[in-house]
């Protein structure tokens, strides 16, 4: 008789805590605590989420980008459960969730950014370097933008065969 073993695929759950608990572990918790104080972006009073909350809820987008915030914090919020066993609750509502992203503005978010992400390769790093110089890669985005005369004189066309 053979059995199988079940495969984890990148959206199991096993592969969602994993990640989860990788942005703990890049973004302490301290951290954000210290980059909201610097910002005064913490609470006056008691809410159902958290502004260090809402950090991790953003960051956390990222990794779940085609689901809704609603479902990705819940996510977050059973994984802080499983973790530190907190009472179960109820879970703010999409309103709730936009507005405290409002509330918390982007100025934390900078911040945050300009500490943690920094050239990890140092000069030892095999490939991070060629005639001296650090290789980088860089990402970009494509836009589509309606038909317009300014726009086509300003940025061009598409040299690509679907544009």
């Amino acid at each position: 008789m053979q059995t199988r073993i079940r495969r984890t695929g990148p959206e199991s759950a096993q592969s969602e805590v994993t990640r989860l608990q990788a942005i703990e572990r890049v973004v302490p918790l301290a951290l954000v605590k210290e980059v909201l104080q610097e910002c005064h972006a913490q609470e006056r009073r008691c809410r159902k989420m958290a502004m260090h909350q809402v950090v991790y809820l953003i960051l956390a987008m990222n990794l779940f980008a085609r689901q809704r915030l609603s479902l990705v914090l819940e996510r977050l919020l059973h994984t802080w459960r499983c973790c530190f066993a907190e009472e179960e609750g109820t879970s703010p509502t999409d309103s709730a969730i936009h507005q405290r992203r409002d509330q918390l503005g982007v100025a934390p978010l900078m911040m945050l950014f300009h500490r943690i992400c920094q050239p990890m390769a140092t000069t030892a790093t095999q490939g991070a370097f060629l005639f001296g110089l650090r290789l980088m890669a860089i990402d970009s985005k494509t836009v589509n933008l309606f038909d317009n005369p300014l726009l086509f004189r300003h940025f061009g066309r598409p040299t690509s065969g679907r544009g």
